[in-house]
């Protein structure tokens, strides 16, 4: 097996949905505009929790007209060293993207069937 030096291994995608003016993030915690200005939120504490060598946000913009919250939320992330991009596309797939993310995330937190890297 070759394996490229260039190409990381252990990289890890998180995702936020963006929607009615607000960043959901995967514990049920909600972020207005307004809160996301003044700093010390749970995305704040999201993306410091985060090792920005390994990991990205990956959001789900569901409207256009959050567009303006998603660069927002791009440049409170850029602050704490994690890169944030937003993909494109249908609602439906970004919902069902979204509940497959909270499905996995609600998983790893039980410790249930799935095994963790542990020094």
């Amino acid at each position: 097996m070759i394996v490229d030096p260039n190409e990381n291994i252990n990289s890890k995608v998180e995702h936020v949905l963006i929607e009615n003016g607000s960043v959901n993030l995967y514990d049920g915690s909600s972020v207005s505009a307004e809160e996301l200005a003044a700093g010390g939120t749970a995305f704040h504490r999201f993306c410091a929790s985060l090792d920005p060598n390994l990991c990205f946000i990956d959001a789900f913009v569901i409207s256009n007209e959050d567009e303006p919250l998603l660069f927002s939320v791009m440049d409170e992330a850029r602050k704490l060293g994690v890169h944030c991009q937003a993909g494109r596309n249908r609602e439906e797939v970004l919902r069902r993207s979204w509940d497959f993310y909270l499905f996995q995330k609600q998983h790893d937190a039980s410790g249930a069937g799935v095994e963790k890297n542990q020094p």
